[in-house]
This record gives structure tokens, sequence and C-alpha cells, in this order.
């Protein structure tokens, strides 16, 4: 767990979406957790101090040597579940801290079991889980006190809900180790989504068309299609794309935008021709044009006034004045020649 990361959760600044604790994108290398000790922000300045000169010393010596048997001879200071203002969190948590360092350090997910603060027992289950690729310790995260972590967020209990990190975990792992069957539904959760994200990922990690076709649902096969034809540079897995709008979580998804994206990726714009709406092969011409700094590409713009568009976008991308004299439209071309 990156050190920033980790103090980011300690001041409650943890985001909580759906219900599910989000993990982070990626396991990062082991690294230490250096704490530095609250800076309150906005003048909110608790009473009480929440550090503790002697269980520095231990904590120093305890993670300078892994040696667990010194954890418990500290406590967390304070209440990690009540909230300041601003969500700053009035506590100190040593001994988490400590079986914390130690089990991510050595790898030992049964030292996980001895940490009391909710976030550092999700993410030291998760860590060691990552790291052995063992789905069965990302069972683990489902034995967490859920009560704990609704207290952590000020949130109803019944919002705290620890299966989606169960299945986050296991996808990860499977997208690790490019483990297709680790996917399915069983090994995951109930909510096919998560199966349908890990096909995507495992199918592109392999380079492996077929395993999009497992995917159930047409925009997230689709969606696996593009991928693979974007990394492939081949168009031709464009044609597995329906021509018609199918939304997705980023924007619709056509065929005409699969040839867009991999017309970018194989800086070919030839292939911005095989786009069938009008106005998105202007965009995709003018893309090509910006994007290879070359504009003479927008000759192949039929519209004059994207024409016009594109010379002028290609002049301010590339600073170079010479795209303007093709400019028809008089005061675009006067704006283009004389930029504020």
């Amino acid at each position: 767990m990156e050190r920033g990361v980790l103090l980011a959760f300690l001041l409650g600044m943890a985001v909580v979406v759906s219900g599910c604790i989000v993990p982070p994108a990626e396991t990062p290398p082991y690294q230490p957790y250096e704490r530095e000790h609250f800076n309150y922000p906005w003048g909110e300045i608790p009473e009480q101090n929440w550090t503790n000169p002697r269980y520095e010393q231990i904590l120093t010596a305890a993670l300078r040597d892994a040696n667990v048997s010194l954890c418990p001879e500290m406590e967390d200071i304070g209440n990690c579940s009540i909230q300041l203002r601003y969500n700053a969190r009035a506590c100190t948590p040593y001994q988490s801290q400590c079986f914390y360092e130690i089990a991510t350090k050595t790898n030992n997910e049964f030292l996980c079991e001895n940490v009391s603060n909710p976030l550092f027992a999700l993410y030291c289950f998760e860590y060691i889980a990552l790291a052995k690729n063992n789905t069965v310790i990302c069972g683990k995260l489902a034995s967490i006190n859920r009560t704990k972590l609704a207290n952590w967020y000020d949130i109803p209990i019944e919002n705290v809900s620890l299966a989606n990190d169960v299945a986050y975990c296991r996808q990860k792992i499977a997208v690790q180790t490019l483990n297709v069957s680790l996917c399915e539904i069983s090994h995951i959760a109930e909510n096919n989504v998560w199966e349908f994200s890990c096909l995507h990922d495992v199918a592109f990690g392999l380079n492996n068309i077929s395993i999009c076709e497992l995917i159930e649902i047409t925009n997230e096969r689709e969606f696996c299609y593009k991928g693979i034809a974007e990394k492939n540079k081949d168009q031709s897995i464009c044609d597995m794309i329906s021509p018609f709008s199918v939304a997705w979580e980023a924007g619709p998804l056509t065929r005409d935008l699969c040839y867009q994206d991999v017309a970018a990726a194989a800086r070919d714009p030839s292939l911005c021709k095989l786009v069938q709406n009008s106005e998105d092969q202007n965009g995709c011409f003018k893309m090509m044009a910006r994007l290879m700094k070359d504009y003479t590409l927008c000759a192949s713009i039929a519209d004059q006034y994207f024409r016009d568009v594109c010379y002028s976008s290609v002049a301010d991308w590339t600073y170079d004045k010479s795209a303007c004299q093709f400019i028809q439209n008089v005061n675009m071309k006067h704006s283009c020649l004389n930029p504020l």
C-alpha cells in the first residue's frame, strides 16, 4: 500500500461507492507506511494529543526488526470511529499499523487477523492475497468487522458490503494470472458485472478475442472487441461490432468509433474512410491530422466548414500557420493567421 494512500485513509478520506469499500487500482510493491501525525485542516485541532512517545519507540523497534511480539505492547490511541469536522479522525492506530506493516512485509496473512483497525485489516488481507495470487485469502475479507467499517464511514451497517471487496480481490488475481476460469461468477460474486469485467481484462491480457465471446451482455462484449482491435491495430475486428449506437460507460460505442480508435493506434488515416457517419468521418480525419501533425489530411474532409476547422485546428496544434492559407472562411482564416 503506497504511503500516501494509507495516510488518506487514516484521515478518513476513503471513498465509498454503493456501499463497497473501493480498493486501490494497483497493488504496489511493499513500502513501509511513513506516519505523519495529523495536521488537522482548516483549524480543526482536537484538544487531545493522539501520540504516545513510548509507543513511538516500540513501533520503531518492531518495524525495524519485524518483531511482531512487540505489537501487543501498544494499542490504537483514540477512537477512529469518531468523525471530526472535514472527516479527520481522532486516532493514531499504533497496534494496527504494527501488525499490518509486519504482515505485509512478510506476506503472513495470519497476522492480519490481529489488526483491529478495519481498513488496515481489509488492505492487509487484500495485499497478501494479491502478492500470493491466493483467492482463499480474498475470502478472509468477508470476516472483517462490518460494524467497525460502518462506524469508520459513519454509515448504516446495511450499507456496508464486503462481497464486492472479495470479488474485486479475486478478479485482480484472475487478471494477474490471466486465468479465465477464475472469472466465473462462482469464483467472484453473484453480480455478473464482475465476471464480464474480469473476462474483458483477461481477454485483453491474453490478446484472445474468443474470451470476449464469453461475455453475455452485448455492449460489454463489443467493448472487449474494440480493445482487442485497437491493441492489434486490426480494423477487421471492428466488423464484429454493431454499426448502431450501444450505450456503455464511456459513451456511445459503434463500429465507427472502433475504426477511429484503430486508425489512431495504427497511425493510418486511410481507415477513416471506413467510418460511415459523415460527421464522425470528418472528426476522424481531423483527429488524424492533429495526431500526425499533417494538415494535408484535412483535404480528405468533404464538408467545407469542417475542412476549415481542421486546418485551423492543426495550425493551432502545431503552431504552424502554413495550414491557414487553405481556409476558405474569411473570418476563420483571419483568426488562424492572427491568433490572440
